[in-house]
């Protein structure tokens, strides 16, 4: 009897461990990552309900099958990119957020940015920064809304020529902001990629 009646607390202990532990697993409060350096890091099957930081510079970070419930803030330097894959998802009130502390910046700069392959969330950028996502994804970028249609030059990335936009094919476009001689510059490229 004895026996028995252990045996059933064990079982009935290890079943609540068990519940608790699956509950808990690929949730998370909130996170932070470094991807300097970094070219094939992976966060997948994830749900956030706090904002997730990107630190770093010159790496990348790629999340597959991920939930955000709260902000995804890249605070990267140059070459920080945030790759979201077609499967991740964004709670309403979410948005992406670029605060690097990169402030004077070209057009060649690699600036930070995200690479968005699922439905765009809203982008808000501090300094400087990109998203670039597919060409029917309309991109909202600090409170301004950008379709392909609207984009101001093409390129094509094989050759890196920019011209004016005129409806070419393309399949993605890109929204970057950044500060070059002190002066705010915007920028709306439509852009072909093989």
């Amino acid at each position: 009897m004895k026996n028995s009646l252990f045996g059933k607390i064990l079982i009935l202990a290890l079943a609540v461990i068990s519940l608790l532990a699956l509950s808990s697993c690929g949730n998370s409060a909130s996170a932070e990552y470094d991807i300097t350096g970094k070219s094939d890091f992976t966060v997948a099957d994830a749900t956030f309900n706090g904002d997730v930081i990107i630190k770093g510079e010159g790496g990348s970070v790629t999340f597959v099958n991920c939930v955000f419930n709260g902000d995804l803030i890249n605070k990267g330097g140059e070459g920080a990119r945030v790759i979201l894959a077609e499967d991740c998802k964004f709670a309403d009130a979410s948005e992406c957020v670029i605060d690097s502390s990169l402030k004077e910046a070209t057009m060649e700069t690699d600036l930070p940015k995200f690479l968005v392959f699922c439905k765009a969330p809203s982008v808000t950028c501090k300094n400087s920064g990109a998203i670039l996502t597919l060409a029917e994804n309309e991109i909202t970028f600090n409170g301004e809304k950008y379709t392909i249609e609207n984009a101001e030059f093409f390129n094509i990335d094989s050759t890196d020529e920019i011209v004016p936009y005129s409806g070419q094919e393309a399949n993605f476009h890109n929204v970057a902001k950044w500060t070059e001689n002190g002066e705010e510059v915007k920028l709306h490229l439509a852009i072909f990629a093989e």
